[in-house]
């Protein structure tokens, strides 16, 4: 993770900071003002680079304010923040899991400060949706990576449905069609030629464009004929013969 220096805060906000927690002790009952001087402490801390009293103190206005005030949003964002710089993938899980657990947002809203606080909170909500999402990818794709390594069949089943479920949450994204053959391959490879059919049918169906389209076809056709189905066999080789862009393709010889 990225090493953030630390600085010394100048002593005009150390002593404002001191003020405020002093009239805090002496009006606690000062529920306007608590969070905002709470939160311009750990902003403080944080600007300095003094990021592990900071984590604590955002930490604290988080829990405490979690359905009272907007500001409970901010201090979540820094901590996220502050998570990805370091690159801690663990604390930043945590805090998108926390978030998405407790739905923090303020339960009463001024109707001028509505608009930026309803966008506050959704975009606080798909931040922590993509954490959630990029580490579960990730997690996915490293159990492709050991199946890969050691060729075990039970790896390849798990990284097989996990790819799935990864493609099933965005078909269009630029990695779609290769995580759909990744897909089909792993059930290739832990003995479920029916399902590894299934999903390059659906590559072919739904990525006629992709790179890959050339090794599902031919896959297809190959089962097609060992199924006995030759003219559905015959229609996928003769793609693969007579198309342009399977002019390089290692199967284009055995089509021909």
């Amino acid at each position: 993770g990225k090493a953030v220096p630390e600085l010394e805060v100048p002593q005009v906000l150390s002593d404002l900071i001191d003020a405020q927690a002093a009239y805090l002790k002496l009006f606690p009952e000062d529920k306007e003002q608590a969070p905002v001087f709470a939160y311009l402490a750990a902003k403080t801390n944080f600007d300095y680079g003094h990021w592990a009293e900071a984590s604590v103190q955002f930490q604290e206005i988080y829990d405490l304010y979690c359905k009272s005030d907007i500001i409970a949003l901010y201090s979540w964002q820094n901590m996220t923040f502050m998570a990805g710089q370091q690159g801690n993938e663990a604390e930043s899980e945590r805090l998108a899991v926390l978030q998405q657990d407790r739905q923090c947002a303020p339960s009463t809203i001024p109707p001028e400060e509505l608009a930026a606080a309803q966008d506050l909170i959704a975009k606080v909500g798909t931040d922590a949706l993509a954490v959630i999402e990029g580490i579960e990818a990730k997690k996915i794709m490293e159990t492709y990576a050991k199946a890969e390594e050691t060729g075990d069949p039970a790896l390849y089943e798990e990284a097989a449905g996990g790819l799935l479920k990864l493609y099933q949450k965005n078909p269009k994204s630029e990695e779609a069609d290769g995580i759909l053959w990744n897909a089909a391959l792993s059930y290739e490879k832990c003995g479920k030629p029916l399902s590894a059919l299934g999903v390059a049918e659906k590559l072919v169906s739904e990525h006629p464009e992709s790179p890959f389209m050339g090794d599902a076809l031919f896959k297809l056709a190959y089962n097609a004929f060992n199924s006995f189905e030759y003219e559905k066999s015959l229609q996928n080789f003769k793609l693969i013969a007579g198309e342009a862009r399977f002019k390089d393709s290692p199967h284009r010889a055995a089509a021909v």
